[in-house]
């Protein structure tokens, strides 16, 4: 594409001056007419020139494929040129609109014969994949009148990771507290909390309830069951990727804060020895990762989920729940992280209850944040809209916290949780989990 440069449009400008002073001087307008001419006829052999001559330039580019949100990075770009003289080029990268850079355009002089190499700061503010395309590239001609245009494609993928804050001095997470889960009902007998292992003879204090009376009459003495004891099992995490978790908080949404929480648990879990397992759902199961205690398994539960996003669809707790039911026959702890709404009580109730039959349940209720408290009032505002917005404020918190009361009745481990403390409650819960099953 062939441009008008800046020097053209100052020269337009002269050339109108020049014509006013000749008609306020009285001059033949044949002057006008011939410098007129003049003008244009070298205008259109800059073009034409500039059209025939051979735009031999090549562009490349290397970065690193794995980027990480908010940590700026360096793109380089090789421009190798063929041509006949030296350019002064102007080099724009069409970089993703999650990026940001303010360095671009580039101004580099470039020989001929020579490879020239560019390099910019740039900074990813979202998580993803994303793709750069091409880069433009433009050039004068030798008489400067006229600018060429170009786009060469160079394309590159790159995936951008959230910046996951795993610092383990925060382990311990003080002054948060969490419910406990002793008023969870034990799926196994009260002979022994784990699966059957072997038989041996009695000793003083044993339980009667572990006697094997069928055994013991067959050999003639007291043997007793053993178990062994099942501390690493499965963690199926349930997130919830509906319209509900774009609500944003603190310059992010409540599904990044999720995605944070439930890494953070993944790989507390690992650490344990637990298999981890995962499920994205909103109006349908997105994303199902089977459970594994692998090396590895941590990698790719941050390779499924850095560059999902809430969708604006609504949740359907009942094809998420009933998708763990079938998929996961041993028993394991399901937690689901979600924010319940009214109405939802009704359809979760017999949900839980089958899931329960099989599964342990951590059910984790993340808090609106527009629900945290009365923000202060905007220059302009009348008292009216003021006293409106509090009273909804109120009347949803109360129809909230009455939903929390009515599951927290139920067997199951519930936790209310808020965007600012969801992971070290997250974490305190398992911990809780965890010293129960020991018990």
């Amino acid at each position: 594409m062939i441009l008008p440069s800046r020097r053209q449009l100052w020269a337009w400008a002269v050339l109108a001056v020049a014509q006013g002073l000749l008609l306020w001087a009285g001059g033949p307008p044949v002057y006008g007419w011939a410098l007129a001419g003049l003008w244009l006829a070298v205008l259109a052999a800059g073009a034409f020139a500039l059209w025939r001559e051979k735009s031999a330039l090549t562009v490349s580019r290397e970065c690193s494929p794995v980027q990480q949100s908010g940590r700026d990075f360096s793109m380089r770009l090789f421009v190798r040129s063929a041509m006949t003289r030296r350019l002064t080029l102007h080099v724009f990268d069409h970089y993703p609109a999650a990026a940001d850079c303010h360095s671009l355009p580039l101004r580099a002089d470039v020989s001929p014969g020579e490879s020239l190499e560019i390099a910019y700061p740039l900074v990813f503010n979202q998580r993803g994949r994303f793709r750069f395309e091409c880069v433009q590239l433009r050039y004068a001609d030798r008489s400067g009148l006229w600018l060429y245009e170009r786009r060469a494609d160079c394309p590159c993928d790159v995936r951008v990771y959230p910046r996951f804050d795993h610092d383990p001095s925060h382990s311990a997470f003080a002054g948060i507290r969490t419910p406990q889960p002793g008023h969870v009902r034990p799926l196994h007998s009260r002979s022994g909390n784990g699966d059957f292992s072997h038989l041996r003879n009695y000793l003083e204090g044993d339980a009667l309830s572990r006697i094997d009376h069928k055994a013991s009459a067959r050999h003639g003495k007291w043997l007793v069951r053993d178990y062994e004891f099942e501390h690493q099992q499965p963690v199926i995490l349930m997130l919830d990727g509906s319209r509900r978790q774009q609500i944003r908080h603190q310059g992010k949404t409540l599904f990044d804060e999720l995605l944070n929480a439930a890494t953070q648990l993944a790989r507390a879990a690992l650490k344990a020895g637990d298999e981890v397992g995962l499920q994205v759902f909103s109006d349908d199961v997105r994303t199902w990762l089977a459970p594994s205690r692998q090396s590895g398994q941590y990698r790719r539960v941050v390779e499924t989920l850095f560059d999902r996003h809430a969708d604006s669809h609504p949740p359907d707790y009942a094809a998420a729940l009933h998708d763990v039911y079938r998929r996961q026959r041993q028993r394991a702890l399901i937690v689901l992280i979600t924010t319940l709404e009214s109405g939802d009580e009704r359809i979760l109730r017999p949900l839980l209850h089958l899931v329960q039959q099989r599964h342990h349940l951590m059910l984790v209720n993340l808090r609106p944040p527009w629900l945290y408290g009365r923000e202060a009032a905007r220059e302009g505002e009348n008292a009216l809209d003021i006293a409106q917005g509090e009273a909804a404020r109120i009347v949803y918190d109360s129809a909230f916290a009455a939903l929390q009361e009515r599951l927290k009745r139920e067997k199951l481990i519930f936790i209310p949780a808020q965007a600012d403390t969801l992971r070290p409650q997250l974490l305190n819960a398992y911990l809780a989990y965890k010293d129960y099953l020991r018990r």
